[in-house]
């Protein structure tokens, strides 16, 4: 259960740096704006809010590789559920999908993370 729980947590990881870099370098090439929907006069407006949401999955992706490094179950389990309700919000704010491609893993590596130590507590 803990190397599904590692590679569920450096998905989480992968992602959140993928989500860094297109909302801080990215933003307004056209890919980034037609995968977020956006047109260009959005993007070039909300062009510093997406970098600093951007920093913000930088940091987590951070943190969150420092707890699965030093494999710190209780702030891996924090971080992911945070992840989770960040995305539950992002769905119901912003679209829907958002739950599926950041709740989901989060929520899933949240599972298998929890599991992982339950199985070697019996």
């Amino acid at each position: 259960m803990r190397i599904l729980a590692i590679i569920l947590t450096l998905l989480v990881i992968v992602s959140h740096v993928g989500f860094a870099v297109a909302e801080m370098l990215y933003w307004q090439h056209p890919m980034v704006m037609a995968r977020f929907g956006t047109t260009p006069e959005f993007a070039k407006a909300s062009a510093v809010l997406a970098a600093n949401q951007g920093i913000y999955n930088a940091l987590f992706a951070a943190a969150i590789l420092f707890a699965l490094v030093t494999w710190n179950r209780a702030m891996l389990l924090v971080l992911l559920a945070c992840i989770v309700g960040a995305g539950l919000y992002g769905a119901y704010s912003v679209k829907p999908t958002i739950a599926l491609v950041q709740s989901l893993p989060a929520a899933l590596a949240f599972i298998t993370t929890w599991m992982s130590g339950r199985a070697s507590a019996t």
